[in-house]
C-alpha cells in the first residue's frame, strides 16, 4: 500500500511540474498508519460516491 500511495504522489508531483524529493524508503519512513488509512477512505469514499450516482441514473 505504502510503495502504491507514494507511486500515486510521484506520479501526480511529476504531473504537475512539481518536485518530489524523497525516495520511496524516505517516503515509507514518514509516513504513518492514519495517513495510509485517510488515504484509503478517502479513495473508497469517491468510489462509493461513484457507485451511488451510478445507481441513480438506473
Amino acid at each position: 500500500m505504502c510503495t502504491y500511495l507514494f507511486c500515486c504522489i510521484a506520479s501526480a508531483c511529476k504531473h504537475d511540474g512539481m518536485e518530489f524529493g524523497l525516495s520511496l524508503m524516505d517516503f515509507a519512513d514518514s509516513v504513518t498508519l492514519d495517513d495510509v488509512a485517510a488515504w484509503t477512505e478517502a479513495i473508497n469514499g469517491d468510489a462509493a460516491g461513484v457507485e451511488a450516482s451510478a445507481e441513480k441514473k438506473s
